[in-house]
């Protein structure tokens, strides 16, 4: 079915009110991918003829983490809000591994939740200061037999009641995989595209996944996908902070050639702060207006 009111739709009117010193501002933008299924995320058109194609994606740091965390997120803040956890003068970080609740049945993620929740409660006070890794008996269901798995955690000193975050932890590498799986379901809709540009958007969520990696991986499969000479540019746009009170409306694009970075357009809300195009950097608005 088509994809209809996309979040990347915002994305990508920024992007294209920017693009080349707000050439392409004016230009008549559509989602073809709103109205077909298999349709380009973006086309604009402008008056002079010229077209422009853009292709978005949310690059995952490994394989299945957005798959991940719409399951595992929901299910432990159960145990952060339980404050007899808490331990007076410590900061426990407990992180549970990655996958740990995929696909698997509401009961049993429930029953997940109930060992490390009752876990964390037998063992608060005798944990050692430091990182630590401690196997945690998960009870099978009737007929099952029981599993375990590794918690990992931090414990800190920090002055007053104590506090209690639990957070995922990734196991191994993927993120080749990641790519190529991107590249394998981005490529043909971007080439099909006949258009003057084509470009391939890249959004990055996590502060951990460096864009010189996320390009030099790319750049290791142009054999394998000779369907990226097509592509006139890859730019990545940063939205890791996007809609926290931290990060607000910020919103960054960056273009990398050979692992450095080339072009980059700021953005605050709808309001274009700096353009860096062609060895020069331009402070278009300030924050505030001033």
């Amino acid at each position: 079915m088509p994809t209809t009111a996309r979040a990347e739709n915002h994305i990508i009117r920024l992007f294209v009110s920017a693009y080349e010193k707000g050439s392409w501002k004016d230009a008549a933008l559509t989602f073809p991918d709103e109205v077909k299924d298999g349709g380009i995320d973006g086309f604009a058109e402008r008056t002079d003829g010229e077209t422009l194609a853009i292709e978005h994606t949310v690059v995952e740091p490994f394989v299945g983490d957005i798959a991940d965390q719409a399951e595992m997120l929901p299910m432990f803040p159960s145990i952060e809000k339980d404050d007899t956890l808490l331990v007076p003068g410590l900061w426990i970080q407990l992180f549970v591994p990655v996958g740990t609740l995929h696909l698997q049945k509401p009961g049993v993620r429930q029953t997940i939740v109930k060992a490390v929740h009752e876990w964390l409660r037998a063992n608060r006070l005798a944990l050692p200061k430091g990182d630590s890794e401690h196997p945690c008996i998960v009870a099978g269901s009737p007929g099952k037999l029981d599993t375990e798995i590794t918690l990992t955690l931090k414990i800190v000193d920090l002055p007053g009641d104590g506090k209690l975050h639990i957070r995922r932890q990734q196991i191994g590498d993927s993120f080749g995989d990641v790519i190529e799986k991107m590249l394998a379901k981005k490529l043909p809709k971007l080439v099909k595209t006949a258009a003057s540009k084509r470009v391939l958007l890249l959004e990055r969520r996590h502060i951990n996944l460096h864009p010189k990696r996320m390009i030099d991986e790319i750049e290791k499969r142009r054999s394998s996908f000779p369907d990226l000479a097509q592509v006139h540019e890859i730019w990545i746009v940063e939205t890791m902070f996007y809609g926290t009170a931290f990060g607000g409306e910020y919103i960054r694009f960056e273009r990398y050639d050979a692992s450095k970075e080339v072009a980059s357009y700021d953005f605050d809300g709808t309001a274009l702060l700096t353009r860096h195009e062609e060895g020069v950097v331009e402070i278009v608005s300030r924050v505030g207006g001033c």
